[in-house]
Order: C-alpha cells, then structure tokens, then sequence
C-alpha cells in the first residue's frame, strides 16, 4: 500500500511525466490535463483555472502554488495574478503597457517588470 502511495505522490508532485495535475479543491482533489489549462487568474488564496473547453475551475492553490507546479509545462507568470500557458496566446499587444490576449478572447496584462523578460521569452519559441 505505502508503495502505491508514493508512486500517487510522484505523480502528483511530478505533472509533467503524466501530463495531468492533482489540485485540492473544496471536495477532495480534482484531476485535470495540464494541456487543457489555458490560464491561472489569482484569487487571493486561491485559483481560477480558465480551461481549453470548460467553465473556470476554482481550486484551493494560491497562484504562487500553480506556478511552482506548472513553471515547467510551459506555463510563464506574466503578472501578480495571471500564470499563462504560452500555447494558448493569440496575439500581444504592445501598446498600453502589454496585453496578452489568449486564445478565449480574454485579455491578461503584462506587468511592466515582465514585459522584457516576455520579450525575450518569445523571442525564443
């Protein structure tokens, strides 16, 4: 049984092996395919997971949590309170001080001490 265990909590702590992500919501946890997250909004204590074909999932992970999770499944933290999966934007904006707008239509700024780093970033995809 402690073997099972262990190996639940591999995966659980190592999503991009499986490519899914345990997240405790207020019920227990829920599993969730990292490539069907499109975005991370903060909400204080907690997160809203806005993903690729369902209504925003609420989860009890601070976004400092998620992007401690999912930094390495292409996932950049473009603002204090928005984490992006780098496949679903559509289009930056420059102007107004930098807008991502994702591939729902949902505009996320560019804090001003990330706009550079970005640029960089996506220099590189």
């Amino acid at each position: 049984m402690k073997k099972h265990l262990d190996v639940f909590q591999h995966h659980v702590h190592q999503p991009q092996l499986t490519g899914r992500v345990a997240l405790p919501n207020q019920n227990g946890y829920l599993f969730v395919e990292i490539d069907d997250i499109m975005l991370v909004e903060s909400d204080g204590n907690y997160s809203s997971l806005h993903m690729k074909s369902e209504k925003p999932i609420f989860v009890t992970k601070s976004i400092g949590d998620m992007e401690e999770v999912l930094g390495d499944a292409g996932f950049y933290r473009v603002h204090r309170s928005f984490l992006v999966n780098l496949k679903f934007v559509r289009e930056y904006i420059k102007k107004d001080g930098g807008v991502l707008v994702m591939q729902n239509g949902k505009n996320v700024p560019i804090a001003r001490g990330r706009k550079e780093e970005f640029g960089h970033l996506i220099g590189k995809l």
